[in-house]
């Protein structure tokens, strides 16, 4: 053996490091240095326990290391590191540490014999553990996986008179299936607070709950009608005593819960009348023949999976066509169970008249009398064929209000050839004499409001109900009206244009602004304006003379001069009508033309003086 004095001052580090000593190895005497331990001791060892890493676990918000039994010892009595005092969590320190399992196999390879003697004693602990958690008695709070019934608990009301009691906080109750109707009772009574001359009727589905039904049998006899995403729904009602009227010839049923159950959420869409049929029938045999409740609770899951199927179905159907958006969204809004409820105006029977006077506001401030032009001798005057008012009778949406002739959609639509020879002379008529009838022009509005809290007359949406004869007459006009206009009109006009969007209108502004900082030493500045009753401050004196600019013939623009004066209207709201105001200023919100007749109003209203200027409509 070589005694050179390398090898013993290594003998003397692994001594001084209270580990076992080590026999040489063959490197040794290839002259290869040994470190000393004493230089690792502060990356091996705890500062806790100041003993050699066991189960290094090391903290993630700052790297310190330490035994996993010693940190979680001190993470008892405080949540910052022992070495530098950070926080490590505000109130759960344990969740930011983590093991760390190479720096513990380094030091079971550094520390000889220490796995020998950590690892085996490590090992009889889970099972020792695991047979003592055997051993100890079983609370009796324990409910079996197979057992138990997760309850939710819906209040309905409490009857006229009844309003000392507080609300149910938590309605979701896991409970053993063995437990009554009457322990239901009871665990309302004590958390509601409720006096003791109150009673409390439970209610499932459509049928009373005796006390001492169980409820697992309660779930067992209403099946899947009773239950949403796998817990049992019970309805409960506070009643007084006195008023508390059983009637056992119907069933036991209570008038306002029944009339309170048909709005609860568990009401499922494909309930049909002979599934409630079959519900009620299962409920006669809960108490009677074996093999009838059976049989009757088999032909009840027939006819529930019968009627699933049916509803689905009847789903599916609203998606077949995709350019039929109306059913897409009454698909849509049958699967999420969408409800829009619309803010109703008040019946108050002043309120038409203001509103009739609120609408009639600029007609004052229109001084202009409306004179028609005397057209000349080469005037050519529209002529509408039988052909094109035909089709447009055929595109009559049927779904559409009627006007106030009360000409419904569905019979111009259905009687298109009937009436399209007669409609025809009518129109042409009309447009040869510059004169629209009287009963085309006239407008009833039905205000909407804005928004659920009215405080002004201007919170209100005026929208006109206008013969639906004439809205044909006006898609007529409207589509020669385009074939005169020049193709030079503002290609920046985005409102009241077909395929033309808002997102269209975004995205151009985007471009032009972006467009423009791309120049140096560039800037925009944007001006956002808002109209305000836009179709209502319409002069048809002036339009008139914009039109004869854009090149419409002057038959054409009495025409239209006439549609826009001496019409009459009223307001109406429920069962008032205002009296009837007669307008020559603006023109009707629910018309086919005032969309076309406000672009073209307001067609010449840009700024070409710079080159840089551009406005977005």
């Amino acid at each position: 053996m070589d005694d050179s004095p390398e090898r013993n001052k290594s003998l003397e580090y692994m001594d001084d490091s209270d580990a076992a000593e080590k026999p040489c190895d063959n490197n040794d005497m290839w002259g290869e240095r040994s470190l000393p331990m004493k230089e690792f001791y502060p990356y091996i060892r705890c500062s806790l326990c100041n003993g050699f890493f066991i189960d290094a676990t090391t903290i993630t918000e700052c790297l310190h290391t330490f035994c996993k039994s010693c940190i979680v010892k001190h993470f008892f009595y405080s949540n910052r590191c022992p070495n530098c005092a950070i926080v490590v969590h505000q109130t759960q320190p344990l969740y930011n540490i983590r093991p760390d399992r190479q720096l513990q196999d380094i030091v079971y390879k550094m520390v000889p014999y220490l796995e020998e003697v950590v690892v085996p004693a490590t090992l009889p602990v889970k099972p020792q553990k695991q047979k003592q958690k055997d051993l100890m008695p079983q609370s009796v709070f324990t409910i079996p996986p197979e057992l138990d019934v997760s309850v939710m608990l819906e209040f309905v009301g409490a009857e006229e008179g009844i309003e000392n009691y507080k609300p149910l906080e938590r309605k979701y109750v896991r409970v053993s299936g063995e437990a009554t109707i009457r322990h239901v009772e009871l665990f309302i009574r004590r958390k509601m607070e409720l006096s003791p001359n109150l009673q409390v009727d439970v209610v499932c589905g459509e049928h009373l709950l005796e006390q001492c039904q169980s409820l697992r049998e309660v779930r067992n006899t209403m099946g899947e009608n009773a239950l949403q995403d796998g817990m049992l729904v019970l309805h409960f009602g506070i009643v007084l005593p006195g008023l508390h009227g059983f009637d056992s010839d119907k069933g036991r049923q209570i008038k306002w819960f029944t009339d309170a159950n048909h709005h609860h959420t568990t009401k499922k869409p494909w309930m049909t009348a002979e599934v409630r049929m079959l519900r009620t029938r299962d409920s006669g045999f809960r108490t009677g023949d074996r093999e009838a409740l059976r049989k009757t609770r088999a032909k009840l899951s027939r006819a529930i999976r019968e009627a699933k199927c049916a509803h689905a179905q009847r789903i599916h159907g609203h998606f077949k066509d995709t350019g039929d958006t109306r059913r897409m969204w009454e698909g849509i809004q049958a699967i999420t169970n969408y409800r829009k409820t619309s803010p109703s105006c008040d019946s108050d029977a002043i309120l038409p008249d203001a509103l009739n006077d609120f609408y009639a506001l600029f007609e004052a401030q229109n001084n202009i009398a409306a004179e028609k032009s005397i057209p000349p001798h080469n005037d050519q005057v529209l002529c509408l064929t039988v052909a094109d008012v035909r089709r447009t009778l055929r595109g009559v949406n049927p779904r559409k209000a009627a006007g106030p002739d009360n000409i419904l959609g569905r019979v111009l639509r259905e009687c298109a050839d009937q009436l399209a020879d007669v409609l025809t002379d009518i129109f042409n008529i009309s447009l040869s004499c510059a004169v629209v009838p009287t009963c085309f022009k006239t407008t009833t509005i039905v205000p909407v409001p804005k928004k659920p809290t009215v405080s002004c007359l201007n919170d209100y949406c005026p929208i006109a109900l206008t013969s639906i004869i004439m809205k044909c007459f006006e898609r007529l006009v409207m589509r020669h009206i385009k074939t005169q206009l020049p193709p030079s009109l503002d290609p920046l006009q985005f409102t009241y244009r077909s395929n033309h969007s808002t997102d269209d209108a975004i995205s151009t502004t985007l471009h032009l602004a972006l467009t423009h900082l791309d120049k140096k030493g560039t800037y925009v500045r944007m001006l956002f304006i808002d109209f305000s009753s836009a179709f209502n401050t319409i002069v048809p004196q002036h339009l008139i003379g914009k039109l004869s600019l854009l090149g419409l013939n002057t038959s054409l623009c009495n025409w239209i001069l006439d549609f826009l004066t001496v019409r009459p209207q009223s307001v109406r709201i429920g069962s008032s009508t205002s009296n009837t105001t007669t307008l020559s200023t603006g023109a009707p919100q629910g018309s086919v033309l005032s969309p076309l007749l406000f672009t073209l109003l307001t067609h010449d209203c840009s700024d070409a003086q710079f080159e840089s200027h551009h406005q977005v409509r």
